[in-house]
């Protein structure tokens, strides 16, 4: 089994042998591990108060609305999530890693259970702790080689071509590079002791002197790390979310259907398939399916979902009647333009022409358009 990370244009691949995980580095390119950019990630952890099968579920109703991807993972008493903003996985993502987990994943290639690594990338610069192999803390700084670029064109009043040139050639030797390094090594609450040096910038003359220990990178040039450490995702186990595409468990199934109301549109699909007021509801998910799914559940595809739900059993339940006879009481045309269910209560946001007479809205306001927006909570 081939897998390979992805930083961005780099790229790195191991052969896996199953059963033992013993591995080695291959020029031949696997199920791709897409490494997300540190900056572009939030991970948070947590002491876990709930059964581990309980997680999904619960965050699910924590980060509802979101515009995020998201995943979790457990680690003993604890449990690992991780938020990605602004970032779309390409369609041949076998699995995302954060940034952080595959740079911290590079203490296990080591064996140094308590290790530190400065990644200085060209536009950032990630500092990330473990404990135990685990990743413990982490910080990043915008700024990276690019800024070191521009602030040697603005002291040599030079053009950034020539300054990159000059800035590799003399590196730290210019007293103002040295100073701004040492600025960012401040704010990112380093000071010169043991530390993994990796990324384009690490290559930086003059940079090792500035720590007491530097570590060595088996296998890969510094540029390659991110995409070495992602590449061993599935190699070294650790508590780093991978947002695959899995099946739902039974247990986020049953949450899907309290509450998420996705399953109530389904089940509306399929008990009242020829009824009106199923039709106006289906048709209003159905253009916005993907929307909803790529929020709730990030990378699962609603036709996968849609079939689970199709296979549960169980009768109506008092909300989806309700549901059913407010939708049967919209005149024909009516809009669905919003569902959500919180609190134990369930709303419903609509647009129609006109109310039809002794209908018992929460709110009722008129549109630009002419029409009339209602609010009904159940």
């Amino acid at each position: 089994m081939i897998f390979t990370g992805v930083d961005g244009k780099k790229t790195f691949s191991v052969r896996v042998t199953p059963f033992t995980r013993s591995w080695k580095p291959t020029d031949r390119t696997g199920r791709k591990i897409y490494a997300v950019p540190s900056d572009l990630c939030f991970v948070k952890r947590e002491k876990l108060e709930m059964k581990p099968s309980e997680l999904k579920s619960y965050l699910r109703l924590e980060l509802e609305g979101q515009d995020y991807l998201w995943d979790a993972a457990v680690a003993g008493e604890f449990y690992y999530l991780v938020l990605i903003k602004e970032f779309y996985p390409p369609e041949d993502a076998y699995a995302l890693d954060c940034e952080l987990f595959s740079l911290a994943r590079l203490s296990r290639l080591l064996k140094e259970p308590e290790l530190t690594v400065l990644d200085l990338g060209r536009r950032k610069t990630t500092l990330v702790r473990t404990e135990d192999y685990l990743l413990s803390s982490y910080r990043v700084l915008l700024r990276g080689g690019d800024y070191l670029t521009r602030l040697v064109a603005e002291r040599e009043n030079l053009p950034l071509e020539q300054a990159e040139r000059l800035k590799r050639e003399k590196g730290l030797e210019l007293p103002y590079l040295k100073e701004a390094l040492k600025q960012m090594l401040d704010e990112l609450n380093l000071k010169g002791g043991r530390v993994l040096l990796t990324g384009g910038g690490s290559r930086l003359k003059g940079l090792k002197e500035l720590f007491k220990e530097v570590l060595e990178l088996p296998y890969a040039e510094p540029e390659k790390a991110t995409a070495l450490g992602a590449a061993l995702k599935f190699v070294y186990r650790d508590p780093s979310p991978s947002f695959r595409q899995e099946e739902l468990s039974p247990s986020e199934l049953k949450a899907l259907l309290g509450v998420l109301l996705v399953s109530t549109v389904t089940f509306l699909g399929l008990e009242w398939g020829a009824d009106r007021a199923a039709r106006y509801i289906v048709k209003a998910f159905q253009e916005r399916k993907k929307e909803l799914f790529a929020a709730r559940f990030p990378g699962r595809p609603p036709v996968m979902v849609e079939t689970q739900l199709k296979s549960l059993k169980g009768g109506r339940s008092e909300l989806v009647k309700k549901l059913t006879e407010l939708l049967k009481s919209l005149p024909e045309g009516a809009r669905i333009l919003h569902i959500s269910f919180k609190d134990g209560k369930l709303k419903v946001v609509g647009e129609v022409e006109k109310l039809p007479e002794g209908f018992k809205a929460s709110s009722v306001r008129k549109t630009p358009h002419g029409t009339v927006e209602f609010e009904v909570e159940l």
